[in-house]
């Protein structure tokens, strides 16, 4: 991940978060579950849910980031 300043994610990260947009989970109501992420990366439920925390909040950070600057 990236510093404070330059919040960034690495490619484990942005596989993660990339199919997890793709599949709807961010959807309301999901249109897939996370397991079922999961299972399509072969990571364990926890390793996803943890991957895709933090890419979101990297994501979050620099939308933070980038809006606070422009307020400048």
């Amino acid at each position: 991940m990236g510093d404070a300043s330059n919040p960034s994610i690495d490619d484990e990260h942005e596989v993660v978060l990339e199919a997890a947009y793709e599949a709807g989970y961010f959807e309301h109501p999901r249109r897939t579950a996370g397991e079922e992420i999961a299972a399509s990366l072969d990571l364990s439920p926890a390793a996803f849910q943890i991957r895709l925390q933090e890419a979101t909040a990297a994501c979050v950070e620099r939308y933070l980031a980038e809006r606070d600057e422009a307020d400048d």
